[in-house]
């Protein structure tokens, strides 16, 4: 069955379902939106492919979290719907034991809720640059364990990666001796490599021996008892803002109609800052381009909030008046 007939097929479940013609399609346009996402048969997806589509949506596109869980939901009936046509003998592929979809938690995918609005103002305040300063007062205040959480933090700032990128490192993304760090953007094997210098390299060294000792061999870098098998971006997050409270540069951007408090200083702060600091230091935009991992440059030139004027400024300053 091709990938248009099982949403047509799944789609037409899903109005029985629904008993609503309009949620059936509103679902079936969010399928769609994952099946140009994911490289494979949709029913063959699990939790963890579903939460990094979802983060994708959260990260990449910046898709408010409402819309993120219209694209969960969608997804859960995608399985359900699989299900029925599985038990009427009209689907050749073996669907998994449980809802992959319901195994993932949205509030844990987007760092809370908030509506349309919320997180537009929290994109725009927290697109801001930490100084160097700031960055190393940060690092300086994480909580223990200390080698870890420098290591964490280092990662999102040095080398520009995402928080879901950082926690699901695995030991052999880490190349010692030409210090890179692979980063693999999704389940189709796209990845990105970026470099690390010998700071981030002695943490590595710590890190392995304070690993070992607690947890053995292990897969992942920074492994948990998470059912994932590290630790969670969540954490990651934590993280960040204890220390950025405890180096006192922690500010609250405003509170959420549910309650929920929306800080300044954050794991994607790190990453924003790291990625504003090689552009002022003459970094070109296509290499940051590729060292973010965004798909296109436009999305570099929003994020680092790049003017006509800066480009400018950068154009007359590779130039001489001997030129």
């Amino acid at each position: 069955m091709s990938e248009t007939n099982l949403c047509d097929d799944c789609v037409a479940v899903m109005e029985r379902i629904e008993q609503t013609s309009d949620s059936a399609r509103q679902y079936n346009s969010a399928i769609r939106v994952f099946s140009r996402w994911y490289d494979d048969c949709l029913l063959t997806a699990d939790n963890v492919d579903i939460d990094a589509y979802l983060r994708h949506l959260t990260d990449d596109r910046e898709y408010a979290y409402d819309t993120v869980t219209t694209h969960r939901s969608g997804l859960v009936r995608l399985f359900k719907a699989g299900q029925f046509l599985a038990d009427a003998d009209r689907l050749a592929v073996d669907l998994p034991a449980e809802n992959p979809a319901q195994k993932v938690d949205t509030k844990a995918v987007t760092d809370g809720s908030g509506t349309k609005k919320e997180r537009e103002l929290d994109r725009r305040k927290d697109r801001h640059a930490l100084p160097k300063s700031d960055v190393e007062a940060l690092i300086e205040n994480v909580p223990t364990p200390t080698v870890r959480n420098e290591l964490l933090c280092r990662l999102s700032y040095q080398c520009m990666l995402r928080r879901g990128e950082v926690v699901s490192l695995k030991q052999s993304d880490i190349d010692g001796n030409d210090l890179t760090v692979r980063a693999e953007v999704s389940k189709t094997g796209e990845s990105r490599t970026v470099r690390f210098n010998g700071k981030v390299k002695r943490l590595f060294d710590m890190w392995a021996v304070d690993r070992e000792a607690k947890f053995g061999e292990t897969e992942y870098l920074f492994p948990s008892d998470h059912r994932d098998g590290h630790i969670t971006p969540e954490r990651l997050n934590t993280v960040v803002k204890m220390a950025a409270k405890d180096a006192e540069i922690q500010d609250t951007l405003y509170t959420t109609a549910h309650g929920h408090e929306r800080q300044k200083v954050t794991a994607h702060t790190l990453r924003h800052s790291g990625a504003v600091r090689r552009w002022q230091n003459d970094v070109d935009l296509r290499t940051l381009q590729k060292a973010l991992g965004h798909s296109k440059i436009t999305t570099t030139e929003d994020y680092l909030d790049v003017s006509d004027d800066s480009v400018g400024e950068k154009m007359l300053s590779g130039w001489t008046d001997d030129d």
